[in-house]
This record gives structure tokens, C-alpha cells and sequence, in this order.
């Protein structure tokens, strides 16, 4: 809860640095969860000096204030642009961990020749009851006549 909470506080400080305009865009209830779970005790400033992304954050405060760029701040044009962006990210994202976890359990022979092969390397495992079990078969049996 603490690194949440640090990074809602980082948020916090970033969002009252933006014009009236920008702020009234963002809704209320957001701005109210943010500040009623944010770690209060965390401290943290800004380098107005150099530029916004440069300044040190956590990767929680990032995504946070990316998704209320997106969902707020952005154009529309800029909105579909970013949407865009993120599925284009998912799908590599997808395809790269297919790649790396491919388990196919039903890869198909490549010829005949690997079907006879390991059909007959396969044989019939010979089942052997082991000596407790027949003691204990043989007991039941008394009881059951």
C-alpha cells in the first residue's frame, strides 16, 4: 500500500501544477480518490527547473498520470492516436510472449516416418500388484464370503 500510495501522492503534487483549466478537466471523484489514498507522509517536489519528465518518479505515478492524460487532457484525435498506439503494444507485446512460451502440445508430425517411430517406441506397461496390496485383497475376500 505505501508504493501505492507514494505514487498517488506523486500524481497529486504533478496535478496541482496544472493550469485551472487543465485541472477543472480532470473529474472531481478522481482527484478525491487520488488525495484520500495518497501517503501523506511521503514528500515529494518537483524540479521546475527541468522539464516534467525528467524530474524522478516512481513507474505507478507514469501510468497514472499517462491514463489521465489519455482519458482527459488529450484531444480526441490525440486520444485515438494514443489507443492506437496501446493495442499496437499489446498485440507485440502478445506475440512476443507466444514466442518465448510457445507450448504446443499438438504439433502434427512432419512425415511418416516420426509416426512410426514413436508408435513403436511405445509399448504396454505391465501392471504388478505389489505384496501389501494382495495381503490386503485377500483379506477382504475372507470377509466378504
Amino acid at each position: 500500500m505505501n508504493k501505492y500510495g507514494n505514487e498517488l501522492k506523486e500524481a497529486y503534487v504533478i496535478l496541482n501544477t496544472l493550469t485551472d483549466e487543465d485541472y477543472n478537466k480532470i473529474p472531481k471523484s478522481k482527484l478525491q480518490l487520488i488525495e484520500a489514498n495518497m501517503n501523506d507522509d511521503y514528500e515529494y517536489e518537483i524540479n521546475e527547473e527541468i522539464a516534467l519528465e525528467e524530474n524522478p518518479m516512481l513507474d505507478g505515478t507514469r501510468a497514472l498520470l499517462y491514463n489521465i492524460f489519455r482519458d482527459y487532457l488529450a484531444t480526441e484525435e490525440k486520444r485515438k492516436k494514443i489507443k492506437k498506439m496501446q493495442a499496437e503494444d499489446r498485440v507485440k507485446l502478445e506475440n512476443k510472449k507466444r514466442e518465448l512460451y510457445d507450448v504446443n502440445i499438438f504439433k502434427k508430425f512432419d512425415n511418416e516416418n516420426d509416426k512410426k517411430t514413436t508408435v513403436e517406441n511405445k509399448q504396454m506397461i505391465e501392471y504388478k500388484e505389489n505384496i501389501f496390496t494382495k495381503i490386503l485383497n485377500g483379506i477382504k475376500n475372507i470377509f466378504k464370503h
